[in-house]
């Protein structure tokens, strides 16, 4: 994968928090206000699926931790349904991976691999992620290192600044649903923290 490219992300590439609705600079999904009021440190990975196409869209906020990724999984263990989908993870410009250690990424690698075994799938998923955090970027390349449909996950991936790049994966009319929120539909938050 190549080095982060900084001088490609906007000040604030996800403007779905923050209430606004001009989603043309970014491409990304916007809330209208009053739909979906988050506060970024309450929750760290707001999960949202669209049936019809068969993408689940994680966005991830706040301080990420391991724990987080994990209850993702449990999650999933106990809704296969979800699991077997496709999907797009959106990363904040001002998501804290600080306290994230190599050794977590490990720990993650074995609970998806575990996850993925008792999946049993016979297609493979395609994996998006959009990250324009350069603080992330690192991380995130290092967690798909060696990533490949080979890998026993059964998931092509890709790791991208802008969504429109994942057009190596999806085409136009799911990423023009990913930019839109059509047919998208809340499925779980992880991560949730008091106040």
């Amino acid at each position: 994968m190549q080095p982060h490219p900084s001088t490609a992300f906007r000040t604030s590439p996800y403007p779905f928090w923050g209430g606004r609705t001009d989603a043309r600079a970014t491409g990304f999904i916007v809330q209208k206000p009053g739909t979906l009021q988050l506060a970024p440190d309450s929750m760290t990975i707001i999960a949202h699926i669209n049936h019809g196409l068969g993408i689940r869209l994680h966005r991830i906020v706040g301080r990420v931790t391991a724990d987080d990724f994990l209850e993702a999984v449990s999650f999933y263990r106990a809704h296969p349904e979800a699991a077997r989908t496709d999907m797009i993870s959106l990363v904040d410009d001002g998501v804290d991976v600080s306290g994230s250690r190599p050794a977590d990424l490990e720990t993650l690698r074995s609970a998806y691999r575990e996850l993925y075994a008792e999946l049993r799938l016979e297609v493979v998923l395609r994996s998006a992620w959009v990250c324009a955090n350069v603080r992330a970027w690192p991380l995130l390349e290092e967690w798909l290192r060696d990533r490949h449909s080979r890998d026993g996950m059964a998931t092509e991936v890709c790791l991208v600044t802008r969504l429109d790049e994942a057009d190596c994966m999806y085409d136009e009319i799911e990423l023009a649903a990913v930019r839109s929120g059509a047919g998208f539909e809340p499925l779980q938050t992880f991560g949730q923290r008091s106040g």
